[in-house]
Order: structure tokens, then sequence, then C-alpha cells
């Protein structure tokens, strides 16, 4: 009696955790897992080139090496004067994402743009004159690092002004070691030197480095907000070195609810909600901003492992 009570005992056990683990698959769906994907084919490009003035373009490839897979998404955005500007990709799909909240991505943006919007479809309106269902989003775009620079070398720092190294030159203090930009200022010099006066500290020179235009536009302005800039003071300080991460994957959710309808680059008021359990379209594209405060142009990439659907 007593092994067979131990063989029951075993049975429900081994029942219980197929069970809860079944329960713990169905709050994730994989859509997409582009580290283990043999190809990405069935994704076409879908850019301002379907109009006649449009001069973008978009590719998605897989990136494989010995170690790793994974999907990049290039683009070279072309913003025009009369109103086309975006690249993007788009796979025709047939989901049904009626028992889920949002879509999750992990992914990287580097280059000239961090700005992207997922564009959904429904019931089988793939294209014009039926609208898309899009959500924006932004992904942190880091610096390589943040030095500080003596005073002394300030003269030979705003020499060196290189038009590849997008470097800027400032004095403050940094408050955090990851900084995250999210603003882009108007005007862009290769080298700007800033003072800011803080109370708590002196200051020395801080020099950023950054990989690209954009970084560096963007850097510049979250360090004004961060510092607060007040009246140019000198500074005794010492050279130090603070790193900061080159860029890292990052978990980005999109709330299904929060899928607006647009056309043509603008939004929609009397269109039906987007029908989560009829997606026939999926894709992402990278924008030049027409009818929008944020303004980006030239290359970019966004790497990406996977996208799911989340309860």
């Amino acid at each position: 009696m007593l092994a067979v009570a131990v063989i029951i005992g075993l049975f429900l056990a081994v029942m219980f955790t197929v069970s809860t683990a079944g329960v713990a698959d169905v709050d994730e769906q994989m859509l997409f897992d582009f580290t283990s994907r043999p190809s990405v084919d069935d994704w076409i490009e879908q850019s301002d080139t379907v109009r006649t003035v449009g001069m973008s373009k978009a590719v998605l490839v897989l990136q494989k090496t010995q170690v790793f897979q994974r999907a990049v998404f290039f683009a070279l955005l072309n913003p025009q004067p009369n109103g086309a500007g975006f690249a993007g990709m788009r796979v025709l799909t047939a989901l049904d994402l009626s028992p889920y909240s949002q879509i999750r991505l992990r992914v990287r943006a580097q280059g000239n743009s961090s700005s992207y919007k997922m564009v959904l479809r429904h019931k089988g309106e793939d294209d014009e004159p039926y609208p898309t269902y899009e959500q924006f989003f932004q992904q942190i775009i880091r610096c390589l690092s943040i030095e500080r620079v003596p005073e002394s070398r300030l003269e030979s720092v705003m020499a060196a002004e290189a038009p590849l190294s997008h470097e800027v030159v400032f004095t403050g203090r940094t408050a955090q070691n990851i900084l995250t930009f999210t603003e882009k200022l108007a005007q862009y010099r290769n080298v700007v030197t800033l003072r800011a006066l803080n109370q708590l500290q002196d200051f020395g020179l801080i020099r950023v480095s950054c990989s690209a235009k954009v970084q560096l536009i963007s850097t510049l302005s979250a360090l004004l907000k961060m510092f607060g800039m007040r009246k140019p003071i000198k500074s005794q300080n010492q050279p130090s070195q603070i790193n900061v991460h080159q860029g890292a994957f990052e978990d980005l959710s999109l709330p299904l609810s929060q899928f607006i309808p647009y056309y043509r680059g603008r939004p929609l008021n009397s269109s039906e909600p987007l029908d989560q359990s009829n997606i026939t379209s999926l894709g992402l594209q990278v924008y030049g901003g027409v009818y929008l405060s944020t303004k980006q142009a030239g290359p970019s990439t966004l790497e990406m492992d996977w996208i799911k659907a989340i309860k």
C-alpha cells in the first residue's frame, strides 16, 4: 500500500507540474523568434517609395554568427519637403491577439534614429484606402563614454572638431552612470562648450563621445536639463573616467489598447478600433516626422531578438 501511495503521489506531482507549466505558457505567445527563425523572406518592404516622391529604403535581414542570431532592421530615412519620409518592413499574418494585452519586443536601436512605430492592420485590410493602427516607441540611445577634461585641455579639445567625432564638451557633474536621451536640439556643432553651476560640487569639463550626430544632439539636450545651465565658472577638478553602456537590448511593451488608427500619417477619429482577434499585417517603421515634432533622417538600425504577445 505504501508503494501504491508513493506512485500516486509522484503521478499527481508530475500532473501538477505539467498543468502549471501549461498555464505559464499561455501567458505569452511567441510571434516572431528571430534567434531561431530560418529566414525573414516573408517580410516585405513598405517605405515611402510606394509614392512617386519617396526616396527612403528599408531592409530586414538575419544576422547569424557562431554564437547568436537575430534580425536587423536597416533603414535609410530620406524625408522630402513634400511630406514623404518613412522606411518600413511588414509581414502578412493571421493572429488572434484577443487573449493578450500587449506586444513586447526585445530590441536595440543604433544610428541616427531612435523613434520607431509598430504598424498593425486587421481583417485583411492590408492596403489603402484602409487605415493603419499604429503605436510609437523610442529605444533609449546611450553615449559611449563620459570623460572629465581638465581646464588646461579646453583649447586643444575645442581645436579638434573632427566632423566624425561627435563630441560635446561641457561643465557639470554626472548624476547617474547611464544617461537617457529623449529630446533633440534644433542646432548642432561637433564640439559645443557649456558651463554649469552647481552649489554642491566643483566642476570639471566633461567630454561626451557619441557614435552618431543624433546621439550628440540628444545628449546635449539631456545634460542641459540634468545640470541646469547657469553662470560660467572655472574648475580645478582632476580628470576621471566614467564609462557608460554603449547600448543594451531592452524589452519594450506596446499595449494593444493604444494602437490608434492613422491614414497617411494623420490620426483618424472616426475609424473603428483595432480588431485584436484578426490581425492580418504587422510591421515596423522609422519615420521622418512629417506631422510630428520629432524629426529624423539618415541611416539607422533596429536589432531584434523576438516579438511576443503578453497577457
